[in-house]
């Protein structure tokens, strides 16, 4: 009877501290991680909510590389979302260096889980052309 209760114990205590299994999103892309190889992911939808045309694009972490949107996302993204352990700077230029003449300004940092309508947050909705995305501290 000891040995049941023994028995018994261990499998409560296993399966209280086994890590649960990754959950998807609602937007049908399951969650990644940060592999650390110079690389991090970000989602982007034509439409707010996740829906669209939607892409995980990889890219590269690095504080002097700048990820230029082509067709169908250069200002047209509505949606976006770095993987956890990423943070982006989203820009209103199409190169990341453009000299900033906007009121409300030309870059903002984006952190997980994003934004599933970049419509309220701020005036970004449909107006990034670039993005620099770093490991984030």
């Amino acid at each position: 009877m000891k040995f049941q209760q023994v028995l018994i114990t261990l499998f409560v205590a296993t399966a209280i501290a086994a890590p649960s299994s990754p959950v998807s999103s609602e937007r049908g892309i399951a969650a990644r991680q940060l592999a650390w190889n110079g690389t991090g992911e970000v989602i982007l939808c034509t439409e707010a909510n996740w829906k669209g045309e939607c892409t995980a694009l990889t890219v590269p972490l690095a504080y002097d590389s700048c990820t230029t949107l082509d067709a169908p996302w250069a200002y047209n993204v509505s949606s976006f979302e770095p993987i956890p352990g990423v943070v982006c700077w989203v820009n209103r230029s199409n190169n990341c260096t453009d000299l900033c003449r906007s009121p409300s300004g030309c870059n903002e940092i984006i952190e997980f889980p994003g934004y599933a309508d970049l419509s309220t947050y701020g005036p970004w909705n449909n107006t990034i052309g670039s993005f620099t995305c770093n490991p984030s501290s």
